[in-house]
């Protein structure tokens, strides 16, 4: 079973970087978004509330990258340096609404 790669696509993944970061896993594992082979199933996903902390790259839906970067992404990803995800609450997500378009 491919391991499933999800890049964040919310406005602050975006603007830090995270179509940088597609690009280099579509090298890597030779596709193109959204795509799938034996090792990968590769795509963008919708904002994970992880916001402060992006880039964000999902794995598996279960886990999270923070801070990637196109240099590091392939890297953090063999070595498995993620974090357990966990849904923010509804305060969390307000307290991080550095647009402040949550309200």
């Amino acid at each position: 079973m491919p391991k499933q790669i999800r890049v964040c696509c919310g406005r602050r993944c975006i603007e830090g970087g995270a179509a940088g970061i597609m690009q280099r896993l579509e090298q890597n594992f030779g596709l193109s978004s959204p795509g799938q082979n034996e090792q990968v199933d590769l795509d963008f996903c919708s904002c994970t509330g992880y916001c402060e902390q992006g880039p964000n790259v999902v794995i598996n839906e279960e886990f999270i990258i923070t801070s990637a970067t196109p240099g590091t992404i392939t890297e953090k990803i063999t070595r498995e340096e993620q974090i357990k995800m966990v849904t923010p609450d509804f305060e969390s997500i307000q307290h991080n609404d550095f647009l402040g378009d949550l309200l």
